[in-house]
């Protein structure tokens, strides 16, 4: 058994257990708890703790149209190309009809280039209004996944890099040639 394990089992086996009937503190009388209680609770103890560690140690980087540091502007211009090449091919329709609007999309990318799930991950940050439609942009973000892993000279050390990109999508009538991105003009 592991240090927290025996911690947990020395606090647990002597926790006092108070019944709803007693009303002073000197009835009180000990609980016990089987093995299998006892591994079930250091089992999600130990989740909890390696959980809240692994996402303190995360570092967020934002990143957006207008962020003009070479390397983060670079990597924003190489995801918002490979999500606009996905895009023209998935363009959003609804019934045979196109879908038109415009929305803002909120993208977290871990180092390896994967899509961040925790902590929210990716999600609308301000929807176009048409539930088809935003739902659409979310299905051509995952689409176009996965991207570009973070350089490695630009990784924070000792920490789990996630750079989010904050960024506008404009689905407009003849966009299906192109996406309307500041970024790619």
């Amino acid at each position: 058994m592991n240090l927290i394990g025996k911690l947990i089992l020395g606090l647990v086996c002597t926790l006092p257990c108070w019944t709803a009937a007693q009303s002073n503190a000197e009835s009180v009388q000990e609980k016990k708890y089987t093995d299998a209680e006892l591994r079930t609770a250091e089992k999600d103890l130990e989740r909890r703790i390696e959980e809240q560690g692994r996402l303190t140690r995360i570092r967020k980087t934002f990143i957006s149209p207008s962020t003009n540091t070479f390397g983060y502007a670079a990597y924003y211009k190489d995801v918002a190309r490979k999500v606009e090449e996905y895009g023209m091919q998935h363009f959003p329709v609804l019934n045979e009809k196109k879908l038109y609007g415009k929305l803002i999309v909120y993208l977290p990318i871990s180092k390896d280039g994967r899509i961040f799930e925790e902590d929210g991950g990716l999600r609308i940050e301000k929807s176009s209004g048409l539930a088809e439609l935003d739902a659409a942009a979310i299905a051509i973000v995952r689409g176009a996944a996965p991207y570009p892993p973070i350089p490695p000279k630009m990784r924070t050390p000792g920490a789990d890099d996630v750079w989010i990109i904050i960024t506008s999508f404009n689905f407009i009538n003849g966009a299906e040639k192109r996406l309307d991105n500041p970024a790619l003009q």
